[in-house]
């Protein structure tokens, strides 16, 4: 390493989208005798102000804890409020939206997100002012994207890719994700928050329902055969 604060990467082969990656907030440097193999989810370091202290079935459910070595003097975004925070995953909108509601039991100080409901639980919550305190609103840290395989004809052809790019109707995209309320378009893989060095670009812009024409001059003469696989196309649709 240069220096105690710089790490050099040296990859086998091209890869586009690292730098992209290595903003993501599951990409950190763990030290190499801390390093447990598919262990150390259950156990992982942290820098911020909670750690994980019980890791059940890859994440459904997390306990966390206040992380002594934090010092909130060096960290402006994060913030630590609750000396303890118990975290649920994978359950259901409707389940949710219900447990918030009945507030009984450990449900009585329990809060989610507007991206774990749906259209119709949104709705119910607004019309609940203390339920709607409860509800996490705004962008959060990630980017849901449709994916190509791009060594899978058709999609080797990066002309097919970016006519796809330019045909899609964002705003059909979005209100499939539940409407503007829970997502909006995204040009870029990083989310559009400061902390992961967000920077506006649109390589293809189509506007908000999409550029057929931009795409059949692109669209390269048809093939004889074809078939689908899932990495990385240059459209994505940002939940937040």
């Amino acid at each position: 390493m240069p220096d105690a604060k710089t790490i050099v990467f040296k990859l086998r082969k091209p890869e586009g989208e690292f730098p992209f990656l290595a903003t993501q907030t599951q990409f950190a440097p763990v030290p190499k005798a801390k390093e447990t193999g598919v262990k150390y989810e259950e156990h992982p370091l942290s820098s911020g102000p909670y750690k994980v202290v019980k890791n059940e079935n890859d994440g459904e459910h997390l306990t966390l804890e206040r992380n002594e070595n934090w010092d909130e003097k060096t960290d402006e975004e994060r913030k630590a409020y609750p000396d303890k925070i118990d975290v649920r995953s994978g359950l259901d909108a409707a389940v949710i939206n219900q447990r918030l509601s009945t507030s009984s039991g450990a449900d009585a100080a329990a809060v989610t997100t507007d991206t774990n409901l749906g259209p119709a639980e949104l709705a119910q919550i607004g019309a609940n002012k203390e339920l709607q305190g409860r509800v996490g609103t705004g962008h959060f840290g990630y980017v849901n994207y449709l994916a190509f395989n791009p060594k899978t004809a058709p999609f080797d052809n990066p002309k097919v890719r970016q006519a796809i790019s330019y045909a899609i109707n964002r705003t059909s995209v979005i209100n499939a994700a539940g409407g503007s309320a829970l997502a909006e378009p995204a040009t870029t893989f990083l989310p559009e928050l400061e902390a992961f060095g967000f920077t506006a670009y649109d390589h293809f812009p189509a506007g908000r329902t999409g550029d057929p024409a931009k795409a059949k001059e692109l669209r390269p003469p048809r093939r004889s055969s074809a078939s689908c696989a899932g990495a990385s196309p240059p459209w994505s649709s940002r939940i937040r």
